[in-house]
């Protein structure tokens, strides 16, 4: 009985991924390699929605979060190749050895940063609403989701 306990205490306190593990299977199947990453963490109140994969140029992933039951403003989770110039960030976070770059304006924020794997470059990025609207997230909370990120392959 005891062990049970312990058992059913455990999985209670393990937390649910941010994206379904079904989604991140079918995203490993149906993505390039490189642009395959999903984010570990998300700001409070932030629940999976759904995700696309943009097949022209430039190709990249896109998964789609909701602030609690409504429909917008959402959070997007961007992944695809190249690294467009964004501007000058408003403030530049550090997670560890990561750096995240991040700005808004009062209807739309944005977290990014540029990677390298092998030759080839990408970035992740994330929108999401500006200060001005009620389900803004933290600038902080939007650049950990960004920091995050983590290769599926």
């Amino acid at each position: 009985m005891r062990r049970l306990l312990v058992i059913g205490l455990a999985a209670a306190a393990t937390p649910s991924p941010a994206v379904p593990l079904r989604a991140q299977q079918a995203i490993r199947l149906r993505v390039e390699p490189l642009l395959a990453y999903v984010p570990s963490s998300l700001p409070a109140g932030y629940h999976y929605a759904r995700w696309m994969e943009a097949h022209s140029r430039p190709r990249g992933l896109t998964i789609w979060f909701r602030w609690r039951r409504l429909r917008d403003p959402g959070l997007g989770f961007n992944v695809a190749e190249g690294c467009p110039e964004f501007g000058e960030p408003m403030k530049t976070y550090r997670f560890g050895r990561v750096s995240v770059r991040w700005s808004t304006t009062y209807t739309d924020a944005q977290a990014w940063r540029c990677l390298t794997r092998g030759n080839r470059r990408f970035y992740v990025y994330v929108t999401a609403p500006g200060y001005g609207l009620g389900a803004a997230p933290p600038g902080r909370s939007l650049a950990r989701v960004v920091a995050s990120a983590r290769p599926l392959r």
